[in-house]
């Protein structure tokens, strides 16, 4: 092995377990902790809670990205591969290339995408569920004077809204389900055998 393809080798090797350090720190931020880091004192802020989702979004594919290069330049180095030509003119080579990234670049913008977005939604039910343990299911009994406030987190961070003539039953059952809490149990009954 001649001191280039050492040098080579390891700079590759070293560069990916670099990047495995950024991935275990960023993998770390899961949507829980977004939704806790984006909240205020008295709040939250729907700004902070997309930056933190954009910013582990572009990790991710930041180390995708990198993992991919380290693996092209790994086969690069791999023997007589330098005999193998792209067929065509070099003009043509270059095309390839930059079709072969330009494919690549939006395969990476949509999972870029797909994970922003499965990550704010899990962020935002993550601050709702919590406000809603914190105000109305205060030592396990359901304190439905709170329950305007709830509406107002609920329809700014999930786009639920209670809808006309939905009762305080079916809008806190709608919303149990979206973000996975059984109010059923904690709901009393009116006297024509609904739940109140």
């Amino acid at each position: 092995m001649s001191i280039e393809k050492f040098l080579s080798l390891s700079a590759i090797i070293l560069g990916f377990i670099g990047t495995v350090f950024l991935l275990k720190g960023v993998l770390r931020l899961t949507p829980d902790v977004i939704g806790e880091i984006g909240q205020t004192r008295f709040g939250y802020s729907i700004q902070l809670i997309e930056n933190l989702v954009t910013q582990k979004a572009d990790t991710i594919c930041g180390f995708i990205l990198i993992v991919i290069a380290f693996s092209l330049q790994l086969i690069q180095a791999v023997p007589n591969l330098s005999v193998i030509r792209l067929p065509g003119t070099n003009l043509r080579s270059y095309i390839l290339t930059i079709i072969f990234i330009v494919i690549i670049s939006v395969i990476m913008l949509s999972i870029n995408f797909g994970i922003r977005k499965y990550n704010s939604k899990k962020a935002r039910i993550f601050i709702v569920k919590y406000y809603v343990e914190l105000v109305l299911l205060k030592d396990d009994i359901l304190d439905l004077a709170q329950l305007h406030s709830v509406e107002v987190h609920s329809s700014e961070l999930l786009d639920l809204t209670r809808e006309k003539k939905e009762t305080d039953n079916d809008f806190l059952l709608r919303l149990g389900t979206a973000i996975n809490i059984d109010f059923s149990k904690k709901l009393k009954p009116t006297p024509n055998g609904n739940k109140n």
